[in-house]
């Protein structure tokens, strides 16, 4: 008996110590893992490659069905962008619309602390599932954030084996803050590319200006630069004609529409007015002005509202066309003196 009790005793020694070497192995390839992560996000260098690495890295690492990337709007009460992992394509559409923050979103947006839940549906703030959208159990939210400033949150929901615990919520919160490290860098390497970007167009167009007085060469290349520079879908040139403006040249998604369609020449009038015939989000109106007179408008169209680089940017291509256009005028008027006083010379003579 009393062997049996020995034997059983080191067969159960050798089991414990077995179930901890096994617990300290996956111990050991997460973190080795999350080190992986970490390096391989700091090689991606463009903002949408690296949201979707992260949300891919941690739904791997975690070891959750389906995890996402919520990133933060410009006023930092909504999500601007919601990149998801775990999802088919097909998935994806059926859902419909992308989340804005509401609902227990909108909870870890509002108070950026980490929420752990066995069960999605047990938290009151939950506002439910939209139709098509795949049942998901326990939910694991973390907060992104680099410096003291909070970019989004990290969500990943239906762990693998059982609900998350606090070593899932600590692997998670390292993650994102290396994702928050990540992604304060290629933020900063985009503005670099941006800025001289916006440079070398600025003098392009600054250049055309000196050396053409062709407006219908000129404006497609504002329109070409002013759009890529600010995102817009499209963006277009519209000039004087009578007590209207009328666009004259247009590049982007609305650009057929846009030609030929004239506006009122108030600036608030053009935004109002292209919001509603094209369904515009967001319509940002330069005024092109000569001696403070209104002669014509450089108009970007957007989903979403502009920032005040894009708005800076449309406001120093603005004066070089106003200026393009100040140069075409007086060349013109100076060809109509030069044929008077020619026909005035001949009928002299």
């Amino acid at each position: 008996g009393r062997t049996l009790a020995m034997l059983a005793g080191l067969v159960g020694s050798q089991m414990q110590l077995y179930g901890e070497r096994r617990r300290a192995e996956k111990a050991g390839a997460r973190m080795a893992s999350l080190v992986d992560t970490g390096l391989s996000l700091s090689r991606e260098l463009r903002l949408d490659d690296l949201l979707a690495r992260i949300v891919e890295a941690a739904r791997e690492v975690v070891g959750a069905r389906y995890a996402a990337l919520g990133v933060l709007d410009a006023d930092r009460t909504g999500l601007a962008e919601f990149v998801t992992a775990g999802l088919d394509e097909a998935e994806r559409e059926a859902i419909g619309d992308l989340p804005r923050g509401r609902g227990l979103l909108g909870a870890l947006i509002r108070d950026a602390r980490p929420l752990r839940l066995e069960r999605i549906s047990d938290d009151p703030r939950s506002v439910g599932f939209p139709p098509n959208h795949p049942p998901m159990t326990s939910f694991l939210g973390v907060p992104v954030g680099f410096r003291g400033q909070v970019y989004g949150n990290l969500y990943l929901t239906d762990k693998l084996g059982g609900p998350f615990t606090a070593e899932d919520e600590q692997i998670a919160l390292t993650l994102a803050s290396q994702a928050a490290v990540a992604v304060e860098n290629v933020r900063r390497l985009e503005a670099e590319r941006r800025r001289a970007d916006e440079l070398e167009s600025v003098q392009e167009v600054a250049r055309a200006v000196l050396t053409t007085l062709d407006l219908d060469a000129l404006l497609p290349l504002v329109a070409r630069r002013g759009r890529r520079l600010t995102g817009a879908e499209t963006v277009g040139v519209a000039v004087g004609d009578g007590d209207a403006l009328v666009f004259r040249y247009a590049h982007g998604v609305d650009a057929l529409t846009l030609e030929g369609t004239r506006v009122p020449p108030e600036m608030a009038a053009v935004g109002s007015a292209l919001g509603r015939s094209l369904g515009a989000a967001a319509v940002e109106a330069c005024p092109l002005e000569l001696d403070d007179q209104v002669v014509g408008a450089l108009v970007a169209v957007g989903s979403r509202p502009f920032d005040d680089d894009g708005r800076r940017l449309l406001a120093t291509f603005s004066s070089h066309v106003a200026l393009a256009i100040a140069n075409a005028r007086a060349v013109e008027a100076k060809l109509r003196q030069v044929e008077e006083d020619a026909r005035r010379e001949a009928a002299a003579v």
